[in-house]
């Protein structure tokens, strides 16, 4: 005989019986019933319930096979035992089905010995205080540990050691330094105020602070000892302006002299060579004396005129 069934108020609790004629046949008989007494009442008592438990007809199951399911709701806490009847072969048999023990939903009514777990025997420790003890040491289940992992869970699995906390502070040190001669560049007591040396100041650019003054006016230059080196002139710079000035054309009494005709002009009539060109004329060529520049006539009024480069 089995121990009894654990179940709360309004369970449905479960229960099978198989019928056998006199010939020892399965048979399913005929009137099945059921009956379910709570445990200690009173021998005249009429039964908690009762009622036709199912045949089950799959062609797995043999003729006789019946469930009984006894829906719990509205009885009181307690024990209950579970009788079963049907007539076959002419009789009617009584069975004892099984029994179940109620208690009130939602309730620790439950009383469980553990003497051993995994086969480990149980020292008599008070599970209920030792939680309770872990709980005041800890913190609530949800806070408390959510608290510690959101403190560790940045650190790294392998944590480093002594000589690489030690090597990332001479870092940083190494690093303030750098910081501190920077703003030893820096000097003043009375505030900030930049360093007088030109090479301790950053480029300037746009948007600087530093206020950059355009107009120089009535400003004092000291005196330029050294100045670089000046590039002199291509070899055959000077060629290069007097074969331009030679090339200069185009140029009549009504046009306006250019700078190269005027210089012409004037290398001609200082340099150039004068030829005597008859009827009173005198004409004056370039320095290679290879193109007329300018003519003069002397008879009658004198005049000038500036001639045309062949």
């Amino acid at each position: 005989m089995s121990q009894y069934k654990y179940a709360e108020i309004a369970d449905t609790v479960y229960f099978w019986f198989a019928a056998n004629g006199t010939d020892g046949d399965a048979g399913d008989g005929a009137t099945p019933l059921y009956d379910v007494r709570l445990a200690g009442a009173a021998a005249d008592a009429a039964p908690t319930a009762s009622g036709t438990p199912t045949l089950l007809t799959h062609v797995n199951y043999e003729d006789g096979s019946y469930e009984i399911a006894i829906d719990t709701t509205g009885y009181t806490a307690g024990e209950y035992a579970v009788f079963c009847t049907l007539t076959i072969s002419a009789v009617n048999p009584s069975g004892f089905c099984g029994s179940f023990k109620l208690r009130t939903a939602a309730t620790g009514a439950l009383d469980v010995n553990t003497t051993h777990v995994s086969g480990t025997a149980q020292t008599a420790n008070d599970n209920g205080a030792d939680i309770n003890t872990l709980i005041t040491q800890v913190g609530t289940a949800g806070a408390g540990l959510t608290a510690i992992t959101d403190k560790t869970d940045n650190l790294p699995s392998d944590p480093a050691d002594a000589s690489v906390i030690v090597a990332a502070f001479g870092a940083i040190s190494d690093l303030i330094a750098t910081a501190q001669a920077d703003l030893n560049i820096i000097t003043g007591t009375d505030g900030v105020t930049l360093a007088t040396a030109q090479g301790n100041y950053a480029p300037a650019k746009v948007g600087d602070a530093m206020n950059l003054v355009a107009d120089q006016s009535g400003a004092t230059i000291g005196t330029v000892t050294t100045v670089g080196t000046v590039n002199a002139l291509a070899a055959d710079a000077v060629t290069e302006i007097i074969t331009a000035i030679k090339a200069s054309t185009g140029y009549s009494n009504d046009n306006t002299v250019s700078l190269a005709n005027a210089i012409q002009i004037l290398l001609a009539a200082v340099v150039g060579k004068m030829t005597d060109a008859g009827s009173n004329v005198s004409n004056f060529g370039d320095v290679d004396d290879d193109a007329l520049v300018f003519s003069i006539t002397t008879a009658g009024t004198p005049n000038w005129r500036i001639g045309s480069i062949a």
